[in-house]
């Protein structure tokens, strides 16, 4: 088995703060307390004595917490 590793960076914006009404709203209705948008890089490297593994990844996505 290859072990990889390797840094991240990324982004966390928190929409709460952008439109608050709709935020509390969304808490009240669903029991939702922060909502954020996500954007992260992964570099990722790694080897054995069969194989070298090396890459990037970008993710995206809507986090929301309860």
């Amino acid at each position: 088995a290859v072990s990889v590793s390797g840094p991240f960076f990324g982004a966390w914006f928190l929409l709460n703060v952008a439109d608050q009404e709709s935020a509390a709203s969304f808490f009240s209705d669903y029991g939702v307390s922060r909502s954020y948008l996500v954007g992260e890089m992964h570099l990722a490297s790694g080897e054995d004595e069969n194989i070298r593994v090396a890459g990037s990844a970008l993710y995206f996505g809507l986090r929301v917490e309860f």
